[in-house]
């Protein structure tokens, strides 16, 4: 789930903050990439979103893809991306992650790390009630190459 809930009454103030990790295993590609034959020509980020969107009309409440580039469980702040890309700007389930998955062939280990999906507001500032959030169903790393 990706996405926040504020609700902002008289006596209680509620914030809370969703965020989706995602990680890959590319080690088939590795052998292929070492030798310098692999040619990454596009990569596809995608998920099928289900959710209530109701802060400024839009369709996914996936707005950024943060990228980690630290294991998760050696440093402190782990589930924080040193790194953010857009995300789903056109809330469509998906975001060409190209660049991103040829520095992973360089760096197997990193895709390993994964990325955060993150929302477009992840204030805690409960000066009103609103919520938007996308539930992540079926994501998937489509990727087209070529072997030279």
């Amino acid at each position: 789930m990706v996405g926040f809930h504020r609700t902002d009454t008289t006596l209680c103030q509620r914030n809370e903050v969703y965020r989706t990790r995602l990680a890959f295993d590319l080690t088939d590609f590795a052998p292929i990439h070492g030798v310098g034959k692999l040619l990454i020509a596009k990569a596809t980020l995608s998920w099928t979103g289900r959710g209530e969107m109701n802060v400024g009309g839009r369709r996914s409440c996936v707005a950024q893809i943060g990228v980690v580039t630290a294991d998760w469980g050696s440093t402190p702040g782990r589930f924080t991306p040193s790194e953010f890309y857009d995300g789903d700007n056109e809330g469509i389930g998906q975001s060409n992650v190209s660049f991103l998955v040829s520095s992973w062939m360089s760096d197997p280990v990193a895709a390993r790390r994964g990325v955060v999906l993150s929302g477009h507001d992840e204030s805690l500032d409960a000066g009103d009630s609103a919520d938007c959030w996308t539930t992540i169903d079926q994501p998937q790393l489509e990727l087209v190459y070529a072997v030279r």
